[in-house]
Protein backbone atom coordinates (compact mmCIF):
# COMPACT_ATOMS: atom_id res chain seq x y z
CA UNK A 1 0.00 0.00 0.00
CA UNK A 2 2.84 2.33 0.86
CA UNK A 3 4.33 1.78 -2.60
CA UNK A 4 1.17 3.29 -4.10
CA UNK A 5 0.63 6.20 -1.71
CA UNK A 6 4.22 7.46 -1.91
CA UNK A 7 4.08 8.37 -5.66
CA UNK A 8 0.65 9.95 -5.16
CA UNK A 9 2.01 12.06 -2.32
CA UNK A 10 4.90 13.20 -4.50
CA UNK A 11 2.49 14.18 -7.28
CA UNK A 12 0.37 16.14 -4.79
CA UNK A 13 3.46 17.83 -3.35
CA UNK A 14 4.72 18.76 -6.82
CA UNK A 15 1.37 20.30 -7.75
CA UNK A 16 1.31 22.24 -4.48
CA UNK A 17 4.77 23.65 -5.10
CA UNK A 18 3.90 24.58 -8.68
CA UNK A 19 0.81 26.42 -7.45
CA UNK A 20 2.96 28.32 -4.94
CA UNK A 21 5.48 29.26 -7.61
CA UNK A 22 2.79 30.47 -10.00
CA UNK A 23 1.59 32.96 -7.38
CA UNK A 24 5.02 34.57 -6.93
CA UNK A 25 5.29 38.00 -8.54
CA UNK A 26 8.56 38.54 -10.40
CA UNK A 27 10.15 41.44 -12.25
CA UNK A 28 8.86 43.97 -9.72
CA UNK A 29 11.74 46.49 -9.63
CA UNK A 30 10.35 49.75 -11.10
CA UNK A 31 11.56 50.62 -14.60
CA UNK A 32 10.64 52.56 -17.74
CA UNK A 33 10.91 51.44 -21.36
CA UNK A 34 13.19 54.06 -22.92
CA UNK A 35 13.84 52.41 -26.30
CA UNK A 36 12.29 49.59 -28.31
CA UNK A 37 12.64 47.76 -31.60
CA UNK A 38 10.82 44.80 -33.09
CA UNK A 39 12.94 42.31 -31.14
CA UNK A 40 13.69 44.14 -27.91
CA UNK A 41 12.82 46.58 -25.15
CA UNK A 42 15.39 48.64 -23.29
CA UNK A 43 14.40 49.20 -19.65
CA UNK A 44 15.87 51.88 -17.40
CA UNK A 45 15.47 51.16 -13.68
CA UNK A 46 14.49 53.73 -11.11
CA UNK A 47 17.42 54.73 -8.84
CA UNK A 48 17.48 53.28 -5.33
CA UNK A 49 20.02 55.75 -3.90
CA UNK A 50 20.33 59.53 -3.73
CA UNK A 51 23.48 59.48 -5.90
CA UNK A 52 24.36 57.20 -8.82
CA UNK A 53 27.64 56.25 -10.41
CA UNK A 54 28.35 58.19 -13.60
CA UNK A 55 28.93 55.08 -15.76
CA UNK A 56 25.72 53.08 -16.28
CA UNK A 57 25.48 49.29 -16.53
CA UNK A 58 23.67 47.69 -19.48
CA UNK A 59 22.57 44.15 -18.62
CA UNK A 60 22.00 42.04 -21.74
CA UNK A 61 19.57 39.20 -21.03
CA UNK A 62 19.78 35.85 -22.82
CA UNK A 63 17.74 35.33 -25.96
CA UNK A 64 16.65 31.87 -24.81
CA UNK A 65 15.64 32.76 -21.23
CA UNK A 66 13.01 34.97 -19.66
CA UNK A 67 14.56 38.21 -18.48
CA UNK A 68 12.72 38.12 -15.16
CA UNK A 69 15.33 35.69 -13.83
CA UNK A 70 17.40 38.83 -13.19
CA UNK A 71 14.68 40.15 -10.88
CA UNK A 72 12.97 37.23 -9.14
CA UNK A 73 12.36 38.81 -5.73
CA UNK A 74 13.75 41.82 -3.84
CA UNK A 75 16.30 39.64 -2.02
CA UNK A 76 17.10 37.56 -5.15
CA UNK A 77 17.68 40.18 -7.80
CA UNK A 78 20.72 40.86 -9.95
CA UNK A 79 19.09 44.14 -10.95
CA UNK A 80 18.39 45.40 -7.44
CA UNK A 81 21.88 44.70 -6.07
CA UNK A 82 23.77 47.23 -8.26
CA UNK A 83 20.89 49.71 -7.90
CA UNK A 84 21.26 49.61 -4.13
CA UNK A 85 25.01 50.01 -4.58
CA UNK A 86 24.44 53.28 -6.43
CA UNK A 87 24.69 52.17 -10.05
CA UNK A 88 22.56 53.34 -12.95
CA UNK A 89 21.09 50.15 -14.48
CA UNK A 90 19.55 49.32 -17.86
CA UNK A 91 18.27 45.94 -19.09
CA UNK A 92 17.97 44.77 -22.68
CA UNK A 93 14.93 42.47 -22.80
CA UNK A 94 14.44 40.32 -25.89
CA UNK A 95 10.94 39.80 -27.29
CA UNK A 96 9.74 36.52 -28.78
CA UNK A 97 11.24 36.08 -32.27
CA UNK A 98 8.93 35.53 -35.20
CA UNK A 99 9.33 33.67 -38.47
CA UNK A 100 10.69 36.80 -40.15
CA UNK A 101 13.60 36.78 -37.69
CA UNK A 102 14.71 33.26 -38.67
CA UNK A 103 17.51 34.58 -40.85
CA UNK A 104 19.06 36.90 -38.28
CA UNK A 105 22.76 36.33 -37.69
CA UNK A 106 24.96 36.90 -34.65
CA UNK A 107 26.35 39.89 -36.51
CA UNK A 108 22.93 41.53 -36.65
CA UNK A 109 22.27 40.88 -32.97
CA UNK A 110 25.69 42.30 -32.04
CA UNK A 111 26.17 45.14 -34.51
CA UNK A 112 22.55 46.26 -34.73
CA UNK A 113 20.46 45.44 -31.69
CA UNK A 114 23.06 45.55 -28.92
CA UNK A 115 24.84 48.47 -30.58
CA UNK A 116 21.60 50.47 -30.83
CA UNK A 117 20.95 49.94 -27.12
CA UNK A 118 24.50 50.89 -26.17
CA UNK A 119 24.16 54.05 -28.25
CA UNK A 120 20.88 54.88 -26.52
CA UNK A 121 22.41 54.42 -23.05
CA UNK A 122 25.46 56.47 -24.05
CA UNK A 123 23.27 59.27 -25.36
CA UNK A 124 21.09 59.31 -22.25
CA UNK A 125 24.12 59.35 -19.94
CA UNK A 126 26.22 61.75 -22.02
CA UNK A 127 29.11 59.27 -22.12
CA UNK A 128 31.10 57.58 -24.88
CA UNK A 129 31.41 54.21 -23.13
CA UNK A 130 29.44 52.17 -20.57
CA UNK A 131 29.63 48.94 -18.56
CA UNK A 132 28.23 45.73 -20.12
CA UNK A 133 26.96 42.63 -18.31
CA UNK A 134 26.06 39.59 -20.44
CA UNK A 135 24.38 36.32 -19.49
CA UNK A 136 24.21 32.88 -21.10
CA UNK A 137 24.07 33.12 -24.93
CA UNK A 138 24.46 36.86 -24.65
CA UNK A 139 27.70 36.51 -22.69
CA UNK A 140 29.16 35.47 -26.06
CA UNK A 141 27.54 38.33 -27.92
CA UNK A 142 28.60 40.92 -25.34
CA UNK A 143 32.17 39.60 -25.53
CA UNK A 144 31.99 39.92 -29.33
CA UNK A 145 30.54 43.41 -28.97
CA UNK A 146 33.29 44.49 -26.57
CA UNK A 147 35.92 43.32 -29.06
CA UNK A 148 34.31 44.92 -32.11
CA UNK A 149 33.23 48.15 -30.39
CA UNK A 150 35.86 48.50 -27.68
CA UNK A 151 35.62 52.28 -27.66
CA UNK A 152 32.08 52.00 -26.25
CA UNK A 153 32.83 49.57 -23.40
CA UNK A 154 34.39 50.58 -20.09
CA UNK A 155 34.04 47.22 -18.30
CA UNK A 156 32.68 43.81 -19.29
CA UNK A 157 30.98 41.34 -16.93
CA UNK A 158 29.96 37.80 -18.01
CA UNK A 159 27.65 35.45 -16.08
CA UNK A 160 27.32 31.67 -16.57
CA UNK A 161 30.35 31.65 -18.81
CA UNK A 162 32.22 28.86 -20.54
CA UNK A 163 35.89 28.47 -19.55
CA UNK A 164 37.80 31.75 -19.60
CA UNK A 165 40.01 30.42 -22.40
CA UNK A 166 36.92 30.11 -24.63
CA UNK A 167 35.83 33.67 -23.88
CA UNK A 168 39.31 35.00 -24.62
CA UNK A 169 39.38 33.02 -27.88
CA UNK A 170 36.04 34.52 -28.95
CA UNK A 171 37.22 37.95 -27.88
CA UNK A 172 40.55 37.66 -29.69
CA UNK A 173 38.95 36.36 -32.90
CA UNK A 174 36.48 39.25 -32.94
CA UNK A 175 39.31 41.68 -32.39
CA UNK A 176 41.06 40.29 -35.46
CA UNK A 177 37.86 40.31 -37.53
CA UNK A 178 37.03 43.86 -36.51
CA UNK A 179 40.61 45.08 -36.86
CA UNK A 180 40.25 46.59 -33.39
CA UNK A 181 42.66 46.88 -30.52
CA UNK A 182 42.01 45.18 -27.18
CA UNK A 183 40.81 47.97 -24.88
CA UNK A 184 42.01 48.64 -21.37
CA UNK A 185 38.80 47.31 -19.83
CA UNK A 186 38.18 45.07 -16.85
CA UNK A 187 36.61 41.68 -17.61
CA UNK A 188 34.74 39.79 -14.89
CA UNK A 189 33.49 36.24 -15.48
CA UNK A 190 31.23 34.08 -13.31
CA UNK A 191 30.16 30.47 -13.91
CA UNK A 192 27.13 30.79 -11.63
CA UNK A 193 23.56 31.62 -12.56
CA UNK A 194 22.09 35.12 -12.10
CA UNK A 195 19.73 34.06 -9.30
CA UNK A 196 22.74 33.59 -7.03
CA UNK A 197 25.08 36.15 -8.60
CA UNK A 198 26.44 39.38 -7.24
CA UNK A 199 28.43 41.45 -9.74
CA UNK A 200 30.19 44.66 -8.73
CA UNK A 201 31.75 47.08 -11.20
CA UNK A 202 34.53 49.37 -10.08
CA UNK A 203 33.34 52.87 -9.26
Amino acid sequence: MGEITEPLHRIWLTKKRLDEVSSVEVDQTPSDVVYSEDLLELHHYKPQTDEQDDVPILVVAAIVNKSYIFDLQPDRSVIRHPLEDGHDVYLLKWNEPSQRDAGLTFGEYVNRYIDNCVDEVCERSGLRSINLLGYCTDRTMTAMYAALHSEKVTALGLIATPPMSTILAIYSNCVMIGDATIPNMSITCSEICPQNCSISFSR
